[in-house]
């Protein structure tokens, strides 16, 4: 059995039990209360450094009932192994606690089909799932997660997985919620990552994934999960979701400082 050892603690964020828990408090303590809990079918959140992207997180899962199950779909960014892939046993070691895996769920998604392949290989040193988990372990302590990396995709197999994913969880009885992760723009001056985050933001709440596609090709723009994206669009809207709620959006220069290197975030739900 898999034990997935934290790759990122210490860098992406605390690696010590007390200082992350001190962390994760005073980011809860500086996202806006809400009194009533959302009920989403998916949620988008960023995977940077808590020091960078934390409260655009945090502004998500503080509004929500965050449910047992999570469906984690995040980008391959080393480019290792299969074009989707699937780890169906073991567990994820935090500093806070351990994440294991729904083996029943997992299982189900590998059954019957060749698009989605068990392959360790990216996710032992892949850090997009490992940064949603203290997070998510921290607001609620008994979920279990499916975690799925997924590659560039050409339209027939991304529509093929989004079908595959739809056959499994509409009729699966338990709670559950799909997460997926990315962030925006990457690496431009300031007033070109708000001008094409804006233009990202705009399909995503319009839950136009064809419309998303498109103007990542036409505008350049650098966002790293638009597959993970774009199947929790269409996911949400076959299981009944139909608005997208922007929690929060954020950019690395609140924090650094720096305007010509610039990194988009956001944080949103869709209910």
């Amino acid at each position: 059995m898999l034990v997935r050892e934290p790759k990122f603690a210490g860098r992406f964020y605390p690696e010590k039990p007390k200082a992350l828990i001190s962390m994760l408090q005073d980011i809860y303590n500086r996202v806006e209360f809400s009194h009533k809990k959302l009920r989403a079918k998916g949620i988008m959140l960023p995977h940077a450094a808590y020091h960078y992207s934390g409260q655009v997180a945090m502004s998500v899962l503080k509004c929500i009932e965050i449910p047992e199950n999570i469906i984690i779909l995040a980008p391959n960014h080393s480019g290792l192994g299969p074009d989707i892939n699937i780890l169906s046993e073991g567990r994820f070691v935090t500093p806070i606690g351990d994440v294991t895996i729904n083996t029943g769920l997992a299982k189900n998604i590998l059954s019957g089909t060749n698009i989605v392949k068990e392959d360790i290989k990216a996710q032992v040193i892949e850090h997009s799932i490992e940064v949603q988990l203290p997070m998510l372990k921290y607001m609620r302590s008994d979920i279990q997660i499916v975690p799925m990396l997924i590659k560039r995709l050409d339209k027939d197999i991304l529509s093929a997985f989004i079908d595959k994913l739809f056959s499994v969880f509409r009729e699966y009885s338990e709670d559950f919620i799909f997460l997926s992760t990315s962030d925006l723009s990457h690496y431009e001056n300031y007033d070109e990552t708000i001008r094409k985050d804006k233009i990202v933001l705009k399909y995503i709440e319009q839950m136009d994934e064809t419309g998303l596609k498109k103007a990542i090709e036409e505008e350049k723009i650098s966002m790293c999960g638009y597959e993970c994206t774009a199947a929790n669009i269409a996911l949400c809207r076959l299981l009944g979701s139909a608005h997208c709620i922007v929690k929060r959006y954020d950019t690395s220069s609140t924090v650094d400082g720096n305007y010509d290197s610039v990194v988009g975030y956001t944080g949103l739900c869709f209910v």
